[in-house]
């Protein structure tokens, strides 16, 4: 609860306060980068978690759709998070626009999903068994979000955000947002 909250700090403001819907876990369904795309694709804002082969929980919030695409995309507003063991958010730095890189290939957030120079703050391979983590250019991360620089993957979840329905306090903000 505590560090989800502070989290969700982070998020675009319409949705600091939506809930979570699971739209992939390779615990419950096929794992492969190409199935996490299909069962999340063109859904926003999405949140990835991974759990990594020491318990570490880290991630990324991607406030755009999500596509298959062989070039990187996204926004500024993109962001590396870690959970667990301890909590930091890593923003974007304006250094590069290498935000978001997700196809059939592999999920990639500041670089290239394969290679051993790679520079990604968060890298998956295309059956989201294994990845990497580097300090990047694109985020402020000075070294690796996992538990090690390669880990392997316990688990790699998809979660959708909704915005509230507009019955709420949100539909009278809405001219200003």
């Amino acid at each position: 609860g505590g560090k989800l909250s502070l989290l969700q700090g982070h998020f675009h403001l319409a949705h600091r306060h939506s809930p979570w819907h699971r739209v992939y876990s390779s615990r419950h369904d096929e794992s492969g980068a190409e199935v996490l795309l299909k069962q999340s694709q063109g859904r926003s804002p999405s949140v990835f978690l991974v759990k990594d082969h020491n318990g570490s929980v880290f991630g990324a919030y991607v406030p755009g759709p999500l596509e298959d695409n062989s070039t990187h995309y996204g926004t500024a507003d993109t962001l590396l998070f870690t959970l667990h063991p301890t909590f930091c958010v890593y923003a974007a730095s304006g250094a590069n626009g290498l935000y978001v890189l997700t196809s059939g290939a592999g999920v990639s957030f500041g670089g290239v999903i394969h290679g051993d120079t790679h520079g990604s703050g968060l890298a998956l391979s295309h059956d989201l068994m294994t990845g990497h983590s580097e300090a990047c250019e694109t985020y402020t991360n000075a070294g690796s979000i996992a538990s090690a620089p390669k880990f392997s993957c316990l688990a790699v979840e998809v979660w959708v955000l909704t915005r509230p329905p507009e019955s709420d306090a949100w539909s009278k903000l809405g001219h200003f947002t």
